[in-house]
């Protein structure tokens, strides 16, 4: 039998999120499983191509159940991966390439985590709103600058807004 002479205690991995900001990625996989919660989830392993974190991988769950589908949905439409009625190929994720907007939110343990806010298709100026559908102003269709857009961003269902009035309100589907 054959020992392994490394103390397992020492070095350990410490996990850095991406930090917020745009980045073109190109799909690894995609795996199907549960969230923590027990409901189907499937987990993206994308990686940055390019920028000071080409090499870095970052993973997306998505949830598939009924009510938050719609972001799978608009993951796929980004990447122009073929989906149906009956579902996506887990293997159609493979080489989906697209450009991402990492955001970033902390949990209540106080861990940071990094999420897609916004996805493109890889060379596209057209840019999308939280839910990765194309932002539309006016009928116009929003198109990307070199610096950060100073224009607030959709909000999501059931998040709280501030009106123009400054009244608080909550955003519905």
């Amino acid at each position: 039998m054959a020992f392994i002479p490394y103390n397992l205690d020492e070095g350990g991995r410490t996990f850095e999120p991406l930090p917020e900001g745009e980045y073109d990625v190109t799909v690894q996989s995609a795996e199907l499983g549960n969230s923590n919660a027990g409901n189907p989830k499937v987990a993206i392993r994308m990686v940055v191509t390019g920028g000071d974190f080409d090499g870095k991988v970052h993973v997306q769950s998505f949830s598939l159940m009924e009510h938050a589908r719609w972001g799978l949905r608009n993951f796929c439409k980004a990447a122009e991966i073929e989906y149906g009625e009956d579902g996506v190929d887990e293997a159609a994720f493979e080489g989906g390439q697209l450009t991402v907007t990492i955001g970033h939110r902390t949990a209540d343990n106080g861990q940071t985590y990094a999420g897609i806010v916004r996805c493109r298709r890889l060379g596209s100026s057209v840019r999308t709103n939280g839910n990765g559908l194309p932002a539309v102003n006016g009928g116009r269709t929003t198109t990307t600058a070199k610096k950060p857009s100073t224009a607030k961003p959709t909000s999501l269902p059931g998040r709280p807004t501030t009106t123009a009035k400054g009244k608080s309100t909550t955003a519905r589907r």
